[in-house]
């Protein structure tokens, strides 16, 4: 039965993190609209001051992470900055999500940025990773390009778990801006109530409202299989559901002290087949744009999705009513909690560490001022993460009504299944591949085989190129 595990620090942290969830198009994944390139917006100009008149004129280059919403809070933010101090303007830019880590690691290597947005630092190389390619923030360290944080006073006002995330050997590098969650399920409230039906707790319960919905002409789910990672994304929420100690399961994966083919990951596999069978037919050419219009308009009464959609949900139906759980496990949690969202730390704020001693101060000047609970709270409310700073006021209804999902969360297992780089297609629970959702292999058994195959063939020759 599921425990609590992946305890972001004390009950304290898990209490004060409960308010929110992103809301809008900031999560992982989301597909900005854009003209295919870098976009660039004028640095904000300041006509008053309370502070720094006499100051010598700096301006930052703030190179935003792939989110609307990101960066509109970031530029509304830096506007009240820079009329407290008008010496220190910004010149904004962006860069579609397809393209960003390239124009990051051009305008870094350029000297052409001061401020960036990034992800938290995961999947850390460690002793028993061999042939794991190391992930790009650890080289980042290495060439310097990530200014040390540490000590610095304004992290004091976020959660230590959450500055943990952007730490690495004792060094703080990022601000820990919010957290997201992608492991639940929309689901049409109409519709639930007219078959009587209670939030699932179990898979089974689950699986019968499935059924049931199925049986009486309604398709129980739709997801947006054609652009990838909304799909692939939820297949770790069945590790999570099930599994007590994720990591060690990663791990174990990885060492081969368990294979793909034991039989307690072959169950993952098989509710990843069920689950197949109750998204409507064709799944896999379904688009994210569309996924929203078809929940809405009740082509399917459940919607397997972040909680960032949940804004967009509300765009295109205000009176649409709906709800969202955890995608449950097979057994009833003995914690005496409902099924609790996983998700992960989303893109943070650092600062360029060859960036000039002059334009390092005043960007630490915006750091300051950003963290300020004030300023920290309009962010949240325009972005919709979930806070990393204590008793952040929420105002959406929909965030708050997440509140008994959030205190036992834990970090996506999608973070702790490491891959030997060069691996193929069949790099873990790839349930796109079952026939069940449209794919070429027959079984969960062959799946599961050729997942083992692909991850020791890479291993191996990782091993053999060191």
């Amino acid at each position: 039965m599921k425990k609590s595990h992946f305890r972001m620090t004390s009950k304290v942290l898990a209490i004060t993190m409960i308010l929110a969830l992103m809301l809008s198009m900031a999560a992982c994944g989301q597909k900005p609209a854009g003209n295919g390139g870098e976009t660039s917006t004028p640095a904000s100009q300041g006509n008053s001051s309370s502070s720094g008149q006499d100051e010598k004129p700096v301006t930052l280059k703030f190179l935003g992470n792939p989110n609307p919403s990101s960066n509109e809070a970031y530029k509304a933010i830096a506007q009240k900055f820079t009329e407290k101090y008008p010496h220190i303007t910004f010149d904004f830019s962006t860069a579609p999500e397809d393209q960003y880590r390239q124009t990051l690691t051009t305008r870094a290597s350029a000297n052409d940025v001061d401020i960036f947005g990034d992800m938290f630092f995961y999947k850390p190389l460690q002793d028993w990773t061999v042939g794991v390619e190391a992930p790009d923030w650890q080289k980042f360290i290495q060439e310097g390009f990530y200014e040390d944080l540490t000590g610095q006073p304004f992290l004091n006002n976020y959660h230590e778990a959450a500055v943990a995330a952007y730490s690495y050997e004792g060094k703080s590098y990022g601000l820990p801006l919010g957290i997201v969650a992608y492991n639940g399920i929309f689901y049409n409230k109409e519709i639930f109530d007219r078959f009587g039906f209670e939030v699932p707790e179990t898979w089974d319960e689950f699986i019968n409202i499935c059924k049931t919905l199925r049986e009486n002409g309604i398709e129980p789910m739709t997801i947006a299989g054609k652009d990838g990672w909304p799909y692939d994304m939820m297949t770790a929420a069945f590790v999570n559901a099930n599994v007590d100690d994720e990591a060690q399961f990663g791990k174990d994966l990885f060492t081969g002290a368990k294979k793909f083919t034991d039989p307690d990951v072959l169950q993952i596999f098989r509710l990843i087949d069920e689950f197949n069978t109750y998204i409507e037919p064709g799944f896999l050419g379904v688009d994210y744009n569309s996924v929203i219009g078809r929940f809405v308009s009740g082509k399917a009464a459940m919607l397997p999705d972040g909680t960032w959609q949940g804004a967009e949900i509300k765009k295109a139906d205000p009176n649409f009513k709906f709800g969202y759980f955890a995608i449950p496990g097979v057994n009833r949690r003995n914690d005496g909690l409902k099924p609790q969202l996983a998700g992960k730390y989303d893109y943070g704020l650092f600062i360029y560490g060859k960036a000039t001693e002059e334009n390092k101060k005043a960007a630490l000047k915006f750091f300051e001022f950003f963290s300020e609970k004030e300023n920290y709270t309009q962010f949240i409310n325009t972005v919709g993460f979930l806070p990393t700073q204590p008793d952040i006021q929420i105002e959406d209804e929909f965030v708050n009504s997440l509140q008994p999902l959030l205190q036992d969360y834990e970090q996506s297992f999608e973070f702790l299944l490491y891959t030997p780089k060069g691996i193929g297609q069949y790099n873990g629970f790839v349930g796109k591949f079952l026939k069940s959702a449209g794919g070429p292999v027959e079984t969960v058994e062959e799946l599961a085989q050729k997942v083992q195959q692909d991850f020791d063939e890479a291993l191996a020759k990782a091993k053999a190129e060191q």
